[in-house]
């Protein structure tokens, strides 16, 4: 899980993307802290959030584990699932190929905006300008007759865009 706040360079995205291909990649903005549990048994957390040179607390089996994984899980609950279908067209790519890839890039857009990413960094991540991004949000907003982004994410769920749909 990555804090979609720091996701913003031209190469954070792709880096947790191939750092995620075994498992499954999900993206919250103002995480609490960095952490890191294994199998249960054991954790490593900073001392101090503001201050990563502080050192490191590893915690075993306690009560405090068990308190870290329900944190763990119940943010993770809360996070936005991610993987990008889409990448750059080829040049050479059928006008039916591109069809396609233009319906993905518009679901990774939604996917990354719904994980709270500004237009700047999707543009980046996806390798887009960022007026592309934006006129692919505005025609979602009209497509789903919303004005506001969190409304076009609100929608988009409801529609069932993200991969949870409403039941």
């Amino acid at each position: 899980m990555y804090d979609s706040d720091g996701i913003g360079d031209d190469g954070c995205l792709e880096t947790a993307l191939r750092g995620a291909a075994e498992g499954e990649l999900r993206l919250l903005s103002g995480l609490p802290m960095k952490l890191v549990i294994f199998d249960a048994a054991a954790a490593i957390m900073p001392l101090r959030k503001d201050d990563p040179a502080a050192g490191s607390l590893v915690v075993h089996s306690s009560t405090l584990l068990e308190v870290l994984t329900a944190l763990f899980e119940s943010v993770w609950e809360r996070a936005v699932p991610l993987s990008l279908e889409s990448r750059p067209a080829s040049p050479t790519a059928s006008a039916e190929g591109q069809e396609g890839a233009l319906h993905s890039r518009t679901r990774d857009i939604l996917r990354l905006m719904s994980a709270g990413m500004k237009d700047d960094a999707i543009a980046r991540a996806l390798r887009l300008s960022r007026r592309t991004v934006q006129t692919h949000i505005s025609d979602l907003g009209r497509q789903l007759g919303a004005r506001t982004r969190f409304q076009i994410a609100l929608l988009a769920q409801e529609h069932g865009w993200l991969g949870n749909p409403k039941t």
